[in-house]
């Protein structure tokens, strides 16, 4: 019990997740309890959803790499990958989870109650819409409105003749069925659009040209680790302690995947900023289970770690996409390179 909190809370503060309930403290004790057991029986399961967590779920499997870190370090237990991956099913419940209700847009309701009573709204918004919607203030006709805290507008008053300084959607004062879809739709592409403009503010501030390099090889991931390493320590970046730490992240499991990408970094928050150094090649390199083109070593700062975690779900994202992946291979810049990976060209 006090390892399984011990090791929980840990995680909570090094990835700024909202506190676990008690309900998985329990399940995730028993798990440890059995790992335990596993391990001094010299008993492993296979798991044979080892390489879909890590490609799929990458930022879910990064947290269960520095658990089993966690372990390793305190109590002299070292894990195999399909110990982190079981590791990975507990935490990925929560965490998606904590996703779902989370993810809750507030919007400023317009309409007139002449048509259609407000109550029916409402029920209506709730059923359809739970924990995707909160309806934060419903106002009749007006000709200002404050949009501070508000996400987007419905107008249902029927005149379409408005702008606001937020998105808006218009729907008929009578709210159908095609009202709703219209909704659906309307609230899909704020989410995509607002992913969008996040991914390209990250990758912005996240690369930089002169962290940056072509056709660089070495004779190994270890070798390449190094030579990375060291750059961001001799610009002051990162401590003389990094490069130990990025070794010791690829030595619990690679970081590599199999769309010709490492993305190699310290389970420490360390560096003075976030930044990433890239390296493109055009001849692939070993790189643990998965021949690599593409390096990208990720340097994480402790107030800025938040970051992290969205950037470095969002680059996996990015990069599942063989056709930028075989695009990024051949580029001849950085400008060409950040201008593929947001989207921009």
């Amino acid at each position: 019990i006090d390892i399984a909190h011990t090791v929980i809370h840990n995680v909570e503060e090094c990835y700024l997740l909202d506190p676990f309930d008690e309900e998985f403290i329990a399940k995730f004790t028993i798990h440890v309890k059995n790992l335990f057991n596993r391990v001094e029986h010299n008993y492993y399961a296979k798991n044979p959803l080892t390489a879909k967590i890590k490609s799929t779920y990458p930022l879910i499997y990064d947290i269960a790499v520095y658990i089993a870190n966690e372990i390793r370090n305190r109590y002299h237990c070292k894990l195999n990958k399909d110990e982190i991956t079981f590791i990975s099913l507990h935490i990925g419940a929560v965490i998606e989870k904590k996703a779902e209700e989370s993810h809750t847009y507030k919007a400023l309701l317009i309409m007139n109650e002449y048509y259609y009573p407000v109550s029916n709204y409402l029920y209506q918004f709730q059923k359809e819409f739970q924990n995707k919607i909160d309806i934060v203030s419903i106002m009749q006709s007006i000709h200002s409105i404050d949009t501070e805290g508000i996400d987007f507008i419905i107008d249902a008053s029927g005149e379409q003749n408005r702008s606001y300084a937020v998105p808006m959607v218009y729907i008929s004062p009578l709210f159908d069925r095609k009202d709703l879809n219209k909704v659906y739709d309307f609230l899909n592409k704020l989410i995509d659009q607002q992913h969008t403009n996040t991914m390209k503010h990250q990758f912005h501030s996240f690369f930089s040209k002169d962290m940056f390099e072509l056709e660089h090889y070495e004779s190994d991931a270890n070798a390449m680790i190094h030579y990375i390493s060291e750059k961001l320590i001799d610009a002051g970046i990162a401590p003389a302690s990094f490069t130990q730490s990025v070794l010791e992240r690829e030595e619990i499991t690679s970081t590599s995947f199999d769309n010709r990408v490492a993305i190699p970094h310290s389970i420490l928050c360390s560096t003075s900023r976030n930044c990433a150094y890239v390296i493109v090649n055009t001849t692939p390199m070993k790189w643990g289970y998965f021949e690599v083109n593409i390096i990208i070593m990720i340097g994480i700062n402790h107030n800025q770690r938040r970051f992290f975690k969205e950037l470095y779900s969002n680059l996996l994202e990015k990069l599942q996409d063989m056709t930028i992946i075989q695009e990024l291979i051949k580029v001849k810049s950085y400008d060409a390179f950040i201008k593929l990976l947001t989207g921009e060209c």
